[in-house]
């Protein structure tokens, strides 16, 4: 679009093309959120669509939703489901303060040694600076097989079923915006 100027011109062909505008120092420009127009926005949103189609897309986005909340609870249940006491000497390598971390967590649990988990603080020292290549491969395992039907926990929380139906409902809401693929 060319500028938005005193003459007027841009804001003619700015509104030839339905774009909202607002001012500011430069000039007229057009209104977007994060670079999209603002009839992008409304269009993902469902605007434009009629009655019986917004209904349709109202109960694929609550849908849509509750698969989302139900894939992150089961991920942070397979989370939380693991840990592995170990030894002082499985963790050679590691910093202090991740030593640290892992005797607290085992004194925490009512165990003596050191505990070691898939969050964050515990996993990523072990995964970065443990010279135990079988500990840092069991970690890794279990943190890649998370909420899958693979791994520790294999199966008790998969996500596999609410993964391909979230894909499945994603092709439908973007079928009935009028786009070829949810992407």
């Amino acid at each position: 679009i060319p500028s938005m100027g005193a003459s007027g011109i841009g804001y003619n062909i700015a509104r030839q093309f339905g774009h909202r505008l607002i001012a500011t120092r430069a000039g007229l420009v057009p209104f977007t959120l994060s670079g999209k127009p603002l009839e992008q926005y409304a269009q993902l949103a469902g605007v434009a669509l009629p009655p019986d189609k917004k209904s349709e897309y109202g109960e694929l986005r609550q849908r849509l939703s509750k698969l989302g909340s139900k894939f992150g609870e089961n991920v942070l249940d397979a989370t939380n489901a693991w840990s592995k006491r170990v030894t002082r000497e499985q963790l050679n390598g590691l910093p202090e303060t991740a030593l640290a971390n892992a005797k607290q967590a085992a004194l925490q649990a009512g165990q003596v040694d050191y505990l070691i988990n898939l969050e964050f603080p515990s996993m990523s020292p072990v995964l970065n600076y443990c010279d135990n290549r079988e500990l840092r491969e069991e970690v890794y395992t279990a943190n890649c097989t998370r909420a899958s039907e693979q791994g520790p926990n294999a199966g008790k929380w998969d996500n596999t079923a609410l993964i391909a139906e979230t894909l499945e409902l994603r092709n439908e809401l973007a079928q009935l915006l009028g786009f070829d693929n949810y992407a």
